[in-house]
């Protein structure tokens, strides 16, 4: 459990440091806000994974479960899934609160939006939710496959470098892919955005960016 611990903390220190950095950068941040998020992001994210990796070891799962297989297996994406979108939360919660600038083709900047910064980080987090599925399920799924094969059987040393390489392709395949699903600039009509934005730009069409 200790390992789990250390190295799920690392991991969402790590993905509190790349959502922080691919944000839209138009909402100021403060340090102190910034220290407040990275700790709620990396302490709310670890405990949520390793709540899950305790219901994978607890006597009741073991008991009551019957595709114990299956969901050992699916758990680790579950609860990565879930821990990035707490991430993704906290660290980017002032486009939720503030709102990021909408602007027209031009250039020129019309205003803030809390419109646009909700759906900014909707959609940061639905990829970040379908990032680690690929990355923790395909391995699992072929490694799972090859286990009964006889030329696992007859040549054991090919499990490591094989199974690094599998992860390494999986994740080599999603992270471009994932991230490439929705375009970093998004448009919306002016229409369906506050007031204030409609009343400050003569444009039917206004454009954001959604970070990454």
């Amino acid at each position: 459990m200790a390992s789990v611990a250390l190295w799920q903390t690392l991991n969402q220190a790590h993905n509190a440091g790349v959502n922080f950095s691919n944000r839209n950068a138009s909402t100021p941040v403060s340090n102190t806000t910034l220290a407040i998020s990275s700790l709620a992001a990396t302490g709310t994210a670890s405990t949520v994974a390793l709540s899950m990796h305790a219901v994978l070891k607890s006597p009741v799962y073991k008991q009551y479960f019957k595709h114990q297989r299956v969901l050992s297996g699916l758990i680790p994406f579950i609860s990565v899934a879930v821990a990035n979108q707490i991430n993704v939360l906290c660290m980017r919660a002032s486009e939720l609160t503030n709102g990021v600038d909408v602007y027209e083709e031009g250039g020129r900047v019309v205003g803030q939006s809390q419109i646009c910064g909700q759906r900014a980080v909707l959609l940061t987090m639905l990829t970040r939710f379908i990032l680690p599925a690929p990355i923790l399920i395909l391995p699992w799924i072929i490694m799972s496959q090859m286990e009964r094969s006889a030329l696992w059987k007859r040549f054991p040393a090919i499990r490591f470098p094989f199974h690094v390489a599998v992860c390494m392709a999986a994740f080599g395949v999603a992270l471009p892919v994932t991230i490439a699903i929705f375009p970093q600039t998004l448009q919306v009509r002016t229409s369906k955005l506050e007031t204030e934005i409609k009343l400050a730009t003569r444009q039917h069409v206004l454009y954001y960016s959604r970070g990454m």
